[in-house]
């Protein structure tokens, strides 16, 4: 088995090119055991984003799927960052990430999941709550201002919930890979592509036979990803880019599932030595851990 790391290219931190070389045997064997040096293949670039792409969107998985054919909740996210106030008595800007134009800032007393439990997800208990739109306030990325909140969308119990995730697309703009995972629900990977999603032309290309089932979908440098998922898991959960410097910069929103019609699909109550974040402490909260 020969494995090699593959990175963003400059200006993102470089790491040393090192590949990594292995032996998987399987006990017991019929097979003899063999010393011979393992020789490794050619390798391509480790900046190569084109191999990695393919690879990605030929993944399947190794049953069939049964995927929700119709959609309740369409989410498009654009995924970038900008500039806020620094507060520090300077003129200089803060560079941020966000998603639809919001920075997402942690409550600070009290956690997201109480405030749902206790039907008050407001700005009397959350003070910079926000509701995360549909989509961002403009198609173009780069020209719409930045707002800082604790962003956060509402959706029924069992919809099906549709997202595209939408990095810069132009040469000129500043792009990465973001893993964004979601946080007590498994996804339906239907498709990736590079530039601009197309509604009409990339829906019609979408795996919806036997797509990757995972709780992180990569949206690639330049592209575009979607997914699909049921929200059956009720309570607030964090979606948010994987990388830690992107999300503690905003790159993040919370998802709120409603109860469902049974007690099995209720949010049970806190558990008797729950600490709550409440009475002025200066905790931040977050949405489910």
């Amino acid at each position: 088995m020969i494995a090699q790391a593959m990175q963003s290219p400059e200006p993102f931190l470089q790491i040393p090119v090192l590949m990594s070389r292995g032996v998987v045997s399987y006990y017991p064997s019929k097979g003899s055991t063999d010393d011979t040096p393992i020789m490794a293949p050619e390798m391509p670039d480790q900046h190569d984003a084109t191999t990695s792409f393919y690879f990605r969107g030929n993944l399947t998985s190794l049953l069939p799927q049964s995927v929700p054919a119709n959609v309740d909740e369409q989410l498009f996210i654009a995924i970038d960052v900008g500039d806020i106030c620094s507060h520090d008595g300077s003129h200089d800007n803060c560079m941020v990430t966000r998603l639809n134009n919001i920075s997402f800032h942690l409550p600070t007393t009290t956690s997201l999941l109480q405030a749902h439990y206790n039907n008050n997800m407001s700005t009397s208990a959350i003070s910079m709550l926000k509701e995360f739109p549909r989509c961002p306030p403009s198609s173009e990325f780069g020209y719409s201002p930045t707002s800082v909140g604790t962003a956060v969308r509402t959706v029924r119990y069992n919809t099906t919930v549709e997202i595209v995730f939408q990095n810069p697309y132009s040469s000129g703009m500043f792009s990465a890979s973001n893993p964004m995972h979601l946080h007590g629900h498994d996804l339906f990977i239907l498709g990736q592509g590079l530039g601009k999603f197309d509604p009409v032309k990339d829906v019609q290309a979408y795996n919806l036979v036997d797509p990757p089932v995972r709780n992180t979908a990569l949206a690639p440098i330049y592209g575009w990803t979607a997914i699909r998922f049921v929200a059956s898991n009720p309570g607030v959960w964090f979606l948010h880019c994987h990388m830690e410097k992107h999300v503690s910069s905003g790159m993040a929103l919370a998802l709120v599932v409603e109860d469902g019609p049974t007690p099995e699909t209720t949010l049970p109550p806190p558990p008797a030595d729950y600490r709550s974040c409440d009475g002025g402490q200066n905790n931040r909260a977050l949405a489910d851990e």
